[in-house]
């Protein structure tokens, strides 16, 4: 069961990553889109976005312990799903830094697709593995947005661990963010 929830999973990363290149493509080199200047309002609030973003699966990155413990604390006090929350934050940037409708709503399209079915699978895993321990935690924390605040208190408990953030790899979403910005910045001055 765990085997073909891990294959589902890289299933559903690869076609995101290969709708992702095929926009980029078509939106790029067939479309030529415009990039919006990084010093315009439109601009700086992606750019504020994709920071928010980074820094909410960093947040996540330190706290998780995939499949071995229940995360609970930190920020998965006020969401089940924060490492997909920073996610979202970043392509909402991503979609302020490249205006355009089509893209955002092909964008969004992969992103709900991708993400739902990853998270319903996650959460079949977790009922399955921590039972009773999932399904209270189900009661108290939001899925996706932190509606929920009962369990505020719990967001600010220490917890978060530099190990298990290079361990999850927290720090790869900077590395995406420097190399986006620089080759939207290049496409932006050279390219277009």
């Amino acid at each position: 069961m765990a085997e073909q929830q891990i294959l589902n999973k890289h299933n559903r990363i690869l076609i995101s990553q290969i709708a992702f290149w095929l926009m980029v493509v078509v939106n790029f080199v067939i479309r030529k889109i415009p990039v919006e200047p990084f010093d315009s309002a439109l601009g700086m609030a992606g750019i504020a976005l994709l920071v928010l973003g980074a820094l909410t699966r960093s947040w996540s990155a330190g706290y998780i312990q995939k499949a071995k413990a229940l995360a609970t604390t930190g920020p998965y006090a006020l969401s089940r799903n924060p490492l997909y929350l920073g996610a979202a934050f970043m392509l909402a940037g991503i979609i302020c830094l490249v205006p355009d409708v089509l893209t955002a709503v092909v964008m969004f399209g992969i992103f709900i697709g991708v993400y739902y079915t990853t998270i319903r699978s996650e959460e079949e895993f977790l009922r399955g593995r921590f039972g009773k321990q999932w399904d209270d935690y189900v009661l108290h924390t939001s899925r996706f947005f932190p509606f929920r605040f009962g369990r505020l208190r719990d967001a600010f408990v220490p917890g978060w661990n530099f190990h298990q953030w290079m361990q999850n790899r927290g720090w790869g979403v900077y590395a995406g963010i420097i190399v986006l910005l620089l080759l939207l910045w290049v496409y932006r001055i050279y390219l277009r």
